[in-house]
This record gives structure tokens, C-alpha cells and sequence, in this order.
């Protein structure tokens, strides 16, 4: 999956695709986490909005 957010962020033509993809996957990461194991409804919600601030 950090390849494929790097890989999307490079296409377009986002600045730092190495370091925001690998902050995206992680928050990604999380949130799987979060609403598996910690019983976390909103958890991709919020990691998605958190992934749209790091984007731009």
C-alpha cells in the first residue's frame, strides 16, 4: 500500500510523494487498527480527512 499512495502522489506530481506516502500509508495503517482492534467507527473517516490536509 506505501507504494501505491507514493506512486499515486508522484502522478500528481505532488511534492515529497516519498515522505507523504509513507505518512499516508501510516495513517492508513492506523486506522485499520483503530477500527478493527479498538472497536473505532470513525477511524477511517478520520484518517481519511487527516490524509486530505498532508495532500493538499
Amino acid at each position: 500500500m506505501r507504494r501505491r499512495f507514493t506512486e499515486l502522489l508522484a502522478d500528481t506530481g505532488g511534492a515529497d510523494a516519498q515522505r507523504v506516502g509513507a505518512t499516508v500509508h501510516l495513517h492508513h495503517e492506523g486506522a485499520l487498527v483503530a477500527s478493527t482492534a479498538g472497536d473505532d467507527p470513525g477511524a477511517l473517516a478520520t484518517a481519511r480527512k487527516a490524509a486530505a490536509r498532508l495532500v493538499g
